[in-house]
């Protein structure tokens, strides 16, 4: 019969590179080319804008990911948030040729889209919902900022609600972790052994997990549950947690989020 000595955990916050075992993707999983794609065409047209570049600069940046932005936006379950992403983006091809006051009527709706999007991350809970809310967030975003621009209409009031919905994705699209350490007493072929169980990983919030068990003996026999816990946080296998988070979150809004956030805060 087990008996359980000691168990510790941790929020998981350490340093960097470690092989991990047990990496699972997601079901149904939108590839990870199509959304690199869409982070480095959010980025790009947030960096247009904050630089002064043309409407023409920002949208182009979006229209190059079309095809990408257009599979997040079919991913997302709200239909109103579906609509008015995708209306913005096919929009967004030809508004070169709108007149002063199609562009602003159009800058207007593609508003009320970020404004959307905001209250439906502020109302759901659901983690894979909201990484794709992050995704359509950071396609219409600029879109929004920019024809606003050119239209003469104002911009502090959207950018402030994007710098708050951006925050909302990084903190609740951010991977979930686990970091903890079991120590017991258990019987093997009739001898008593005393062993230390490392227990880690990270789930991204698009169902990309990986995980990893350690088992390590102890090289004697504990008087105490503090000579055992010693013992267990001294012999503790170094785990790069930042490292697996990066990784679970590689293709999430959650990396997304917090590459154009700086951006935005800083225009």
């Amino acid at each position: 019969m087990k008996r359980r000595l000691v168990r510790m955990a941790t929020a998981a916050t350490l340093s960097l590179s470690i092989v991990l075992t047990g990496t699972a993707q997601p079901a149904q999983a939108i590839d990870p080319v199509t959304t690199a794609q869409v982070i480095v065409a959010a980025v790009k047209a947030y960096e247009a804008w904050k630089s002064g570049q043309s409407t023409d600069k920002v949208l182009g940046a979006i229209n190059e990911a079309k095809v990408a932005i257009m599979a997040h936006a079919d991913a997302l379950a709200a239909a109103d948030a579906k609509a008015c992403t995708r209306h913005a983006v096919i929009e967004a091809e030809d508004a070169a040729t709108f007149s002063p006051d199609v562009l602003a009527t159009w800058a207007q709706q593609v508003t009320g889209c970020v404004t959307l999007i905001d209250s439906l991350l502020n109302a759901v809970t659901d983690k894979g919902t909201i990484n794709e809310l992050g995704f359509a967030l950071g396609t219409v975003g600029p879109i929004a900022l920019a024809t606003r621009k050119q239209a003469g209409l104002s911009t502090a009031g959207v950018q402030a609600i994007l710098i708050g919905s951006h925050t909302t994705v990084k903190t609740r699209a951010a991977p979930a972790c686990y970091n903890s350490t079991h120590v017991y007493f258990h019987r093997v072929a009739g001898d008593g052994v005393w062993t230390a169980q490392y227990h880690w990983g990270c789930t991204g919030a698009d169902g990309t997990a990986v995980a990893n068990d350690v088992y390590k003996n102890l090289d004697f026999w504990p008087s105490t549950d503090e000579e055992a816990f010693r013992w267990a946080a001294e012999h503790a296998p170094a785990i790069d947690m930042p490292a697996i988070e990066a990784k679970v979150g590689n293709n999430t809004s959650w990396k997304l989020a917090k590459q154009v956030l700086p951006v935005l805060q800083a225009a």
